[in-house]
């Protein structure tokens, strides 16, 4: 009686007090991304991370839950999930939250993307200035009246003591323009530069497991598994985590395939990713999909070339030799 009457209870008030804070917690990240003060993607990032962790093992919960309601034939314990489900509305809550995770992703690809148009602008607008002045010339021409200057000053010592003096500074001025350009340039290449790891995963017969994207950008579109680097993490080991993430699988790491960085290749910005061929440990039996993809499946290597692949894949893959 307690095993299979009582004992549900607790556990779905525990779910139910889970989702609730997922709940509460998008929609205050939802209004945070809509104020002007906002501005630290990398943090709500961060906090969207860590609540689709929750969400996962929330859901693992309610997959046993689910399987009970399908495999148990006591229908006294049945009932009762069934009456709590529909007494907490949880089938409800999580769509909503479903629904709010999308909302977020879209939000957050605008924010990408206005932060890239606007770092490019700021950043071309203090080139410009610089080529505006190499170009014209005038900087190679102030270099000069100030030589100029000093030798026509010759012979006076304090003369020559001022002049030496402003002279300095205007050489001094000419440096750090310089220094500046040359930051400028540098900062130009590196602003911005999200990182993330890609995985090619072949199965004992030669087949691919791609991914159907759930979220933005490429929503249903099929793509490599793989995700983002966390601040500290080794690309192997985030690689690893997004597998398991988006997939349920383990897998070890054979070699890697290259490094992607071409620009536009993400719409959300610059992204440089790293990717990896590798092969699956266990069982592929163990396949399931995860928090960001819509499902995942094991494709046959001749069909590949007939799916419409997210960003740069379908150029991994033909860099790992798997289409022509």
């Amino acid at each position: 009686m307690k095993e299979f009457v009582l004992d549900p209870t607790p556990k779905m008030r525990a779910v139910l007090f889970s989702l609730r804070s997922i709940n509460e917690s998008l929609d205050l990240l939802f209004l945070k991304t809509q104020t002007q003060a906002f501005q630290d993607i990398n943090t709500i990032q961060k906090k969207i991370r860590n609540l689709r962790t929750q969400r996962g093992m929330i859901q693992t919960t309610l997959s046993a839950i689910y399987n009970e309601l399908d495999y148990n034939r006591r229908q006294h314990y049945t009932s009762v999930l069934k009456h709590l489900l529909n007494e907490f509305e949880v089938t409800n809550i999580v769509n909503r939250i479903n629904v709010k995770f999308n909302s977020i992703y879209d939000v957050m690809e605008d924010l990408h993307r206005k932060k890239s148009e606007e770092n490019q602008e700021r950043t071309e607008r203090g080139l410009n200035l610089l080529n505006l002045l190499f170009g014209a010339g005038i900087l190679a021409d102030l270099a000069g009246v100030v030589m100029i200057w000093l030798n026509l000053q010759e012979g006076n010592f304090i003369t020559s003591v001022l002049n030496g003096s402003i002279a300095a500074i205007i050489i001094g001025i000419l440096i750090v323009t310089i220094s500046y350009y040359l930051y400028i340039r540098l900062q130009t290449e590196k602003s911005e530069v999200g990182k993330t790891v890609d995985a090619v995963i072949e199965d004992r017969e030669g087949n691919v497991i791609l991914i159907k994207r759930k979220y933005p950008p490429f929503k249903n579109f099929y793509a490599l598994p793989g995700g983002f680097i966390e601040k500290g993490e080794k690309p192997i080991n985030a690689l690893v985590r997004e597998v398991k993430e988006e997939t349920n699988l383990k897998v070890e790491i054979k070699y890697k395939i290259g490094i992607y960085t071409e620009k536009g290749r993400d719409p959300r910005g610059n992204i440089h990713s790293i990717a990896y061929k590798c092969t699956i440990i266990g069982d592929i039996s163990e396949l399931r999909s995860g928090d960001d993809s819509k499902k995942v499946e094991i494709i046959p290597k001749e069909k590949l070339k007939d799916i419409d692949l997210a960003f740069d894949h379908k150029k991994i893959l033909e860099d790992a030799k798997l289409l022509k």
